[in-house]
C-alpha cells in the first residue's frame, strides 16, 4: 500500500537494523515493511526469542487481538508458527514517562508559537 508514512516507517527500520545491541525489526500492519520481510529478516538471525511491542500511543484492543492475540492471524501466532518464542508487551508509548515528556514539550511550544503569532 502506497502511503507517505511508509517512507519514514523505512526509515525507522534502517535505523533500528543498524542500532548496536539486541536486533530490532519494524513492521506495520498495512504498509511497508510489512510483517513477511520482517520474518524473513528474523529468520536469519540466530535468535529464536521475539519480543512484540506496539508502536501506538495506546496500546488498545488493535494491539491486543491483531498483535498479540491468540487467533490465526495475530502477528504472534504467526511468529509462533515460524519458529519463534513469543513475548508481548502491550504497553503503548504513551505510559512511557519520556514520551509523554516529549509530548508535553511539543505541546508548550505549539502554543507558544500561536501565541508569538
Amino acid at each position: 500500500m502506497e502511503h507517505d508514512a511508509n517512507r519514514m516507517y523505512e526509515r525507522m527500520a534502517e535505523l533500528l537494523r543498524s542500532r548496536p545491541g539486541a536486533p530490532m525489526r519494524l513492521c506495520t500492519a498495512e504498509g511497508i515493511p510489512d510483517f513477511d520481510s520482517a520474518v524473513r529478516e528474523l529468520t536469519a538471525l540466530p535468535q529464536r526469542r521475539v519480543l512484540l511491542a506496539p508502536l501506538l500511543f495506546v496500546a488498545g484492543e488493535h494491539a491486543k487481538e491483531d498483535m498479540a492475540g491468540e487467533g490465526e492471524g495475530s502477528l504472534r501466532s504467526r511468529l509462533v508458527r515460524a519458529g519463534f518464542w513469543v513475548d508481548c508487551a502491550l504497553r503503548g508509548l504513551g505510559e512511557r514517562p519520556a514520551v509523554r515528556e516529549m509530548y508535553v514539550e511539543r505541546a508548550r511550544e505549539a502554543v507558544e508559537g500561536a501565541a508569538a503569532r
